[in-house]
């Protein structure tokens, strides 16, 4: 119960740091701990539940960002 809260707290964080960066690397480095937070969640919630259903979820999600991750740097370093 008590890690539930401490990655709520953390992700105010992150959101909070997000809002206020000014630089590209930091929004993408927010938007990608955005996202492994979201598949954290997403774990922990097919843990909680017992449905493996999620873990897809989370896995199709890990895929996505890592993928967006690379288009993005790709796109700053060529720039």
């Amino acid at each position: 119960m008590i890690y539930t809260y401490l990655l709520l707290a953390t992700t105010v964080m992150v959101v909070v740091r997000l809002l206020t960066s000014h630089k590209v690397y930091e929004f993408m480095l927010c938007a990608d701990l955005i996202s492994d937070m979201t598949v954290l969640y997403l774990t922990i919630f097919a843990y909680a539940r017992t449905k493996p259903f999620y873990l897809d979820i989370a896995i199709i999600l890990a895929m996505l960002s890592f993928t967006g991750t690379l288009a993005v740097t790709r796109y700053v370093v060529e720039r």
